[in-house]
């Protein structure tokens, strides 16, 4: 890596605030070296212009420092490290690249009144940027002041390796406290967006056990022989991704909003809208997570979309650090292919709230297309080989009114057996216990709102650990080993029965009642055609019969194999073909309420 190209990479990051987010294209422009005429390998052109500096006190004067943001960064690197001065003041610092090639690019960058303050041993008091602009012929940002305390500048060259700053085993240390931004605007061809302020944040971090330059050139070593990757290089770029989960900590912060209004692609108009935008922090390789309040997004003719909330929950990537840092690891893509759950994180799922759509119909059936979601959840724990053991997901006011104009003579049976709308909800939860070999699914439910309700929870047995395997036909042979020990199975009727009865009325039926008697009749009839015509299946059949027939709201049945180890899948594959094999290997049991 040249020094220019260092310059551009660590001298912005530190003179003009390592957070702001208006830096990012600059420092990725930066990477490649540039040739005699500076103009970059991969076809980069960049200049740098800083028409003043003001030192006060400064152990660096100001011609080393526009030497260190005009590419001589590196001869004065040692210094930045040791730097101290009352005040530098840099009123403009405007960076122009230019990508040559087949589709010539031209952008800009400035940083106005950059202001750094009682900067002691490579360590600065505050540090603050008071406006940033970028600019192309596609787009434009501007940003208001970034500012920030206790920006240490030999601490983040240490973390780089570009001065000794320690052992990588050494305490995370503060590299700035009070990461604030007035926030921004940004503007292309058919959108224009704002972004409001971001809340106080710090950065903390040690010196990496890969230095950054070891990095790059691992990188470009693999870039050259991407059929045979040498494994050091491979094993170094490994080293350095794995090191970095640790080696870094981001406290909590968020985002005051972004509103957006714009022409999609489609030609149509649109508003965008975020209340705020909250990240959970990043520590000890695990990422705390994100969330949204109040989105919403609106289009042509009254179509909106709103969500109340949302959330992404963690990702904890330490069991991804343990595998790349494993001692057998082999630094050959077989290696991965095979092993590559190993390092997928534990991610801890997402959830939202208050879900609403309201948008024009394509249907000639439906004006419009409505529905809501009240809740939604999905929680995903206890990974074993990249697969969650246990797993939970409910969701609760999955609402779809009926419109009342529709053309749609199925919508329109719906509305005239009295349904104004469908409210649906589910509850799913089951996980899977080492000691006893089993998964127990606590609960697989479904329910709509004054309709009915069904909710299964079931034992299985002799599920073995090879259930996780990395190996897809062992996994698979342990699946087929599964039995199921157990099964419930409760009913509840909430007014469903009275909407279906007219629905199976024959020309003798002249009520809902006479329909559903009926019914309980062929119920109870068939279930002592199946089971035979014992005690125990007169009983069974009592009871299903009073659930059809409306006298009981509620049927709960309890199904048990007669052999202890259970239902082998072969057997219950056997008998989705033909239900009645089941008969002589269970007992079912069943009570009306």
């Amino acid at each position: 890596m040249s020094q220019f190209s260092k310059a551009a990479l660590i001298a912005a990051a530190i003179f003009l605030a390592v957070p702001a987010g208006s830096m990012a294209q600059d420092i990725q422009l930066s990477l490649e070296p540039p040739n005699e005429d500076n103009v970059f390998d991969a076809g980069f052109t960049t200049t740098v212009s800083v028409p003043s500096i003001v030192a006060v006190n400064s152990s660096m004067d100001e011609a080393a420092l526009r030497d260190v943001l005009s590419g001589g960064f590196m001869k004065h690197v040692d210094e930045v490290a040791r730097l101290s001065a009352d005040s530098i003041t840099i009123p403009e610092i405007t960076v122009s690249t230019t990508t040559t090639g087949s589709e010539p690019m031209a952008n800009s960058f400035s940083y106005r009144d950059v202001v750094l303050t009682n900067v002691r041993d490579g360590v600065a008091h505050s540090v603050s940027v008071g406006s940033t602009e970028s600019g192309s012929a596609e787009a434009k940002f501007a940003f208001g002041k970034i500012s920030a305390e206790q920006m240490d500048f030999a601490g983040l060259l240490a973390i780089f390796g570009l001065v000794d700053g320690g052992d990588p085993n050494q305490p995370l240390k503060t590299i700035y406290t009070n990461y604030t931004s007035e926030g921004g605007t940004f503007s292309a061809e058919k959108v224009s967006c704002t972004l409001g302020p971001s809340a106080p944040a710090e950065f903390r971090g040690r010196p990496l056990a890969v230095s950054f330059t070891q990095f790059m050139d691992a990188t470009k070593q693999l870039e050259g022989s991407k059929d045979n990757p040498p494994a050091e290089a491979m094993a170094t770029v490994i080293k350095f991704v794995s090191d970095v989960f640790v080696a870094f900590e981001a406290s909590p912060t968020s985002i005051e909003g972004i509103a957006c209004k714009g022409i999609g692609d489609d030609g149509k108009p649109f508003d965008l809208s975020v209340g705020k935008i909250s990240s959970g922090g990043f520590a000890d390789a695990v990422f705390s997570g994100f969330s949204v309040d109040d989105v919403s997004i609106k289009g042509e003719n009254d179509g909106v979309v709103t969500l109340a909330h949302a959330e992404v929950k963690p990702f904890d990537l330490r069991t991804t650090v343990a595998g790349l840092s494993a001692p057998d690891i082999e630094m050959t893509p077989a290696y991965f292919e095979k092993n590559g759950r190993k390092l997928v994180p534990a991610w801890g799922g997402f959830a939202f709230s208050g879900l609403a759509v309201d948008v024009p119909s394509d249907n000639p059936m439906a004006k419009r297309v409505k529905a809501s979601i009240a809740n939604f959840d999905l929680t995903l724990s206890d990974y074993i080989n990249g697969i969650p053991s246990k797993l939970s997901t409910s969701a609760s006011g999955i609402s779809v009114p009926l419109p009342q104009d529709t053309q749609d003579p199925q919508v329109a049976l719906l509305l005239a057996l009295g349904l104004t709308d469908i409210n649906l909800g589910f509850d799913i939860s089951a996980g899977w216990d080492q000691a006893s070999k089993t998964i127990v699914v606590d609960k697989v439910a479904l329910e709509g709102a004054n309709l009915a309700g069904i909710a299964l929870a079931a034992n299985l047995g002799n599920a073995a650990e090879q259930l996780f395997d990395l190996n897809p036909e062992i996994a698979q042979t342990a699946a087929l080993g599964i039995t199921v020990q157990g099964l419930t199975i409760d009913l509840r009727d909430d007014g469903l029965g009275n909407v279906l009865a007219p629905l199976a009325a024959s020309p003798q039926d002249k009520t809902v009642g006479d329909v559903r008697t009926r019914l309980a009749g062929l119920a109870e009839g068939l279930v002592l055609q199946i089971f035979g015509a014992t005690d125990q299946a007169r009983a069974l059949g009592a009871a299903v019969g009073n659930f059809a027939a409306g006298n009981a709201a509620s049927l709960s049945l309890t199904i048990t194999p007669n052999d202890p180890a259970g239902l082998s899948v072969p057997v219950l594959m056997q008998a989705g073909e033909n239900p009645a094999l089941l008969a002589p290997m269970i007992t079912v049991t069943g009570v009306a309420q």
